[in-house]
């Protein structure tokens, strides 16, 4: 016997499941909940980083140092 609410569980992984859902709280593929950040973006990191140290960069931004050096990394512009 399957018992229907309306009422929001949680699966074997522990995600809701069931209950009301909307497009507008749907994450589709590759959504993230987080909004993009610049230093995100090679050309925009590349660009600033001719003028401004990774440290700058960061302190501009709200983030650990380490941040901008782990996107350096990822996008080699590591001198």
């Amino acid at each position: 016997m399957i018992i229907m609410s309306d009422e929001p569980t949680r699966d074997s992984r522990g995600r809701f499941s069931g209950g009301h859902h909307s497009p507008e709280t749907e994450f589709k593929e590759g959504d993230t909940w987080r909004s993009p950040r610049p230093y995100w973006d090679k050309d925009w990191l590349e660009n600033e980083l001719k003028y401004k140290s990774a440290v700058r960069i960061a302190a501009e931004q709200g983030v650990h140092c380490m941040t901008i050096h782990y996107f350096k990394r990822k996008f080699g512009l590591i001198e």
